[in-house]
């Protein structure tokens, strides 16, 4: 849902990581910014595999439907695009490597739409 309106935190926001270093990195950049309780009590980090991420244990609130309203998925780059800005890439990239990436990038992209709610947003 959306916020309250009066300057408090409203909903949850659910953070992942599949690399336990960034997920690390991620909360040390939290206590450094020294978000305030009421903001970190809406944070949930975790480290899943992004195809992977289990479904809340808890059931959604009531009357809001199954499912986040919004999910960000920042799929693995296929690293094509890298190649043009930095042609030293090249020898080590190849089309096998490209393909297999753009299967977990579907997996991915699936897993996040199972995890949204009906009219809810991905991007």
């Amino acid at each position: 849902g959306g916020g309250s309106g009066g300057g408090g935190c409203a909903g949850l926001v659910v953070a992942n990581d599949a690399h336990p270093k960034r997920v690390a990195a991620l909360e040390a950049a939290l206590a450094r910014h020294g978000r305030c309780a009421e903001e970190r009590a809406v944070l949930l980090v975790t480290c899943h595999r992004g195809e992977a991420l289990p479904s809340p244990a808890r059931p959604f609130l009531a009357g809001q439907g199954e499912g986040f309203d919004r999910v960000l998925a920042d799929v693995p780059c296929s690293g094509d695009g890298t190649i043009r800005k930095d042609p030293s890439v090249l020898p080590r990239w190849s089309p096998s490597v490209s393909n297999q990436i753009h299967a977990t990038q579907l997996e991915i992209g699936w897993r996040a739409v199972q995890l949204l709610r009906v009219g809810g947003v991905l991007a």
